[in-house]
């Protein structure tokens, strides 16, 4: 397990069992692969598309929104 899944982690426990969140809501670049597998490894599920809503050296880039509810986090077995 890498460094950014074990931090995810950390903070899904911090915020769910600690902050009694509900959801917890991210954005990430289309072109970070690693991080989204990071994300989808750690329960969070794809809502929706920013289309071309980042530009980065000429080019335009999806923003990809993701979230984690604390029932699917709770469904990982972890303690709730």
């Amino acid at each position: 397990m890498g460094f950014g899944t074990e931090a995810t982690k950390l903070t899904l426990k911090y915020a769910f069992e600690y902050l009694n969140l509900n959801r917890v809501s991210l954005k990430v670049y289309e072109y970070n692969k690693r991080a989204m597998h990071v994300y989808e490894k750690c329960g969070f599920v794809y809502e929706g598309r920013l289309r071309k809503a980042r530009y980065l050296a000429g080019q335009y880039h999806d923003i990809l929104i993701m979230s984690i509810l604390s029932e699917e986090y709770c469904r990982r077995g972890t303690i709730c």
